[in-house]
Order: structure tokens, then C-alpha cells, then sequence
């Protein structure tokens, strides 16, 4: 499963306060959830930042969302960003 999470910085947040966020996202929460793979974050020119995860199954990315909802290192990162945009989808078989 492949989760594409788009959006902006919401204003006066500096590049280096989301980076942190985002560091603490990619390395204390998701790497001890079921079914997590690889995660990415990259920014354009324009200042849209995307997140790309890949996740084993359409299961196990819904778990990782239900335990995000009340954590609070995610609501840090959350906190952060507006413009959010989510899509997720499904891989092909080889």
C-alpha cells in the first residue's frame, strides 16, 4: 500500500521545526508499527512538502492510522501543517 500525504507549512513555521517533527514521525513512530516498509519526505519549490509510506497491507495502514490519532508525536508533526492532502494506493502484483 502506498500512502501519499501532500500539504504546506502552515505560516511561521520554520523548515527546521517541521524537519524535526518529521524526523521524530520517521524514527519514533512508524518503525515499530506492523506492516510499515519506507518512508520519505521531500519538498518542491513552491514550499509543498509530500510523505511517501509504504506500508504491507491495506490493513496495516489503517491500524498505523488509528494509533496516530492519539499520538502525541504525530499530533506534534500535525500540528505543524495545513493543506493536507491524503491519497493512497493499492501496488500491482510483480
Amino acid at each position: 500500500m502506498i500512502d501519499i500525504h501532500t500539504f504546506r507549512l502552515r505560516p511561521g513555521v520554520s523548515d527546521e521545526a517541521f524537519r524535526a517533527a518529521d524526523t521524530r514521525v520517521q524514527q519514533e513512530f512508524v518503525p515499530n508499527l506492523d506492516g510499515f516498509v519506507r518512508r520519505t519526505t521531500a519538498r518542491d519549490d513552491d514550499g509543498r512538502w509530500v510523505v511517501v509510506s509504504l506500508w504491507g497491507s491495506r490493513e496495516e495502514l489503517a491500524a498505523a492510522d488509528a494509533r496516530a490519532e492519539d499520538d502525541t508525536i504525530v499530533g506534534g508533526f500535525l500540528a505543524l501543517i495545513e493543506d493536507e492532502r491524503r491519497e493512497r494506493f493499492e501496488e500491482l502484483p510483480g
